[in-house]
């Protein structure tokens, strides 16, 4: 089956060569966590934004910005989301049910790793498993930019370094 994790190495390494372009910050904390900020310090954008959430969707589905006509003939912005592997890319990856702890929440594929007992996705017999992840690539919804003591204990969750 496939790695969720391993599925974004590409779109993650983008992002990693393009943070500035897309006003997003990139640095390592001492523990050796690689970190992202798309939008807590960093300005981010809606590059950003948007490869962030293909990348909570293991990079198994694409958003698109468009323009929505309401009936009025007025018109907004609209994201259209879109994927052929609804159980992978949302139940066991985009979902944000991984409690993080300090105000923090996970999703994205790492959850298929991590299988944190709180995470009602994983709840049932037979839930994926990612067992074949290289990487471990969560996106952390908070207040602030997670430190070494959550990224710690999430690769411990993980049975991965930091």
């Amino acid at each position: 089956m496939i790695s969720l994790n391993n599925n974004v190495k590409r779109k993650l390494n983008y992002i990693l060569d393009n943070y500035e372009a897309l006003s997003c910050k990139s640095y390592k904390l001492p523990c050796g966590a690689n970190i992202i900020d798309m939008g807590v310090e960093a300005k981010g954008s809606f590059e950003a934004a948007r490869l962030f959430t293909e990348i909570n969707m293991a990079d198994l589905g694409t958003v698109t910005y468009r323009d929505y006509v309401l009936e009025d003939g007025h018109s907004c912005l609209a994201v259209e989301v879109m994927t052929s592997e609804p159980i992978l890319a949302l139940r066991y990856s985009q979902i944000a049910s991984y409690p993080i702890g300090d105000g923090m929440i996970g999703s994205g594929p790492g959850r298929a790793v991590a299988r944190n007992k709180e995470d009602y996705c994983f709840d049932i017999p037979g839930a994926y498993e990612d067992t074949e992840a290289e990487l471990v690539v969560l996106g952390v919804q908070g207040p602030k930019v997670p430190d070494d003591s959550i990224a710690l204990k999430i690769a411990d969750e993980c049975n991965m370094s930091p």
